[in-house]
């Protein structure tokens, strides 16, 4: 948003990636100043935070526009909702500018034994956060998608941002926790093969937690995923 883009263009950018609502909308239901509390508590604890707080969060939360419980936050609000506007284009690398610092952040989470594997990440990611199901979690999606490809993405992304200082958004600090990782970097298939079997026992527990019906419709989506 501080770089121009439209707030409605990047909750769909989210969207169409397959989170149930952008990121734009999540914090003025959530409220900007809950937001504002939770980045200056990770800027303050995490070594490496995601991205440094706004300046226009600072802004909107001192002048009371806290979100939909005040009528304004980074959207108008009205009974009906926020007044988004008409739809625009997704602008190219917009999807992977929102979800791939999402994944580094999880494989750093991993590294770090902060959960204790892949499956109960990603489970964890679905369950509580809204990433897509059918895209499997996002340890799922990184391996997917493969090691080598998400660092040259991610650096091709740091290395297209504006320089720090030139008075736009600071460049991320780079695919770090990408490098070098035991479980994105393992053999492709003995990934594929291992990620299946997870898969497959998880959705068994789920059975006998939620009833068959609801896993196997979950299930068709994980082998069917959206364009």
């Amino acid at each position: 948003i501080d770089e121009g883009a439209d707030p409605a263009t990047i909750d769909r950018a989210a969207e169409t990636f397959g989170f149930p609502v952008g990121p734009v909308e999540l914090a003025d239901r959530v409220g900007l100043d809950i937001c504002l509390a939770v980045g200056r508590s990770l800027e303050a604890r995490l070594d490496r935070p995601l991205a440094p707080v706004s300046d226009r969060l600072e802004r909107l939360v001192a002048d009371g526009h806290t979100g939909q419980k005040a009528g304004q936050g980074l959207y108008d609000w009205t009974e009906d909702g926020p007044d988004t506007g008409p739809p625009a284009e997704v602008p190219e690398g917009m999807t992977d500018r929102l979800v791939l610092p999402m994944l580094d952040a999880c494989v750093a989470c991993l590294r770090e034994g902060v959960a204790e594997d892949a499956e109960t990440l990603d489970a964890a990611m679905i369950f509580a956060t809204g990433f897509p199901p059918f895209r499997g979690g996002p340890i799922h999606h990184a391996r997917a998608r493969g090691p080598a490809a998400l660092r040259e993405r991610l650096e091709s992304l740091a290395d297209a941002l504006p320089a720090a200082g030139d008075g736009s958004a600071e460049a991320p600090a780079g695919p770090v926790r990408l490098r070098g990782v035991g479980g994105l970097a393992a053999d492709p298939r003995a990934a594929e093969e291992a990620e299946e079997r997870s898969m497959a026992a998880f959705l068994e527990d789920l059975v006998r937690a939620t009833g068959e019906d609801r896993v196997w419709t979950w299930s068709i989506r994980l082998e069917n995923p959206a364009p």
